[in-house]
């Protein structure tokens, strides 16, 4: 049983270090010339069409796309589209980009459903929470098929969008069934 008061501060913890975090990048990166910016592959980042103005709108669709990308293996995009300073939060750990593309690499998903989307803006972040339905298959082990909240942070950049961060509560199973 997952204990909400706990899930709570933890979310709302790493969402303050994920902004004061993105916070020293972009001081960093700002830094760079502008040369460096303008020589961004346009694949390195997620560009949602003109046609979705609110950020809710474009919080839907770039986690949309991260999972059409988890499900259909093409994790090129992923690497591309995840910042280099990317985090997630799982209940066996934290992991970089290149364990969290590891994991994805691993990954399986079957049929699923995400809603309950929630979406708010801190400067050039798009924080997004919702909730995913459907089976998984990580590592060897199933993921329970109950709905399950998620955690994501986009950042903005001059040629689109990057994601940041993730967080997912999902209960591991200890057999795995196909």
């Amino acid at each position: 049983m997952i204990d909400k008061p706990k899930l709570s501060g933890f979310l709302a913890a790493l969402f303050l270090v994920v902004v004061f975090f993105s916070s020293q990048v972009f001081a960093v990166e700002s830094s760079h010339s502008k040369n460096a910016t303008a020589t961004i592959d346009s694949s390195a980042t997620l560009v949602p069409p003109k046609a979705l103005a609110t950020d809710a709108e474009k919080g839907k669709w770039l986690v949309e796309q991260v999972f059409v990308a988890m499900k259909e293996g093409r994790d090129a995009n992923l690497d591309h589209w995840m910042s280099s300073s990317f985090q997630s939060i799982h209940q066996d750990g934290s992991r970089n980009k290149q364990e969290e593309l590891a994991l994805i690499r691993n990954l399986h998903l079957s049929k699923y459903v995400l809603n309950d989307f929630k979406v708010t803006r801190a400067g050039n972040i798009l924080i997004v929470t919702c909730h995913l339905t459907g089976g998984e298959i990580v590592n060897g082990k199933y993921l329970d098929n109950k709905s399950s909240p998620r955690l994501d942070f986009f950042t903005q950049t001059a040629s689109g969008w990057q994601w940041l961060a993730h967080a997912s509560s999902v209960i591991l199973v200890p057999n795995c069934q196909d």
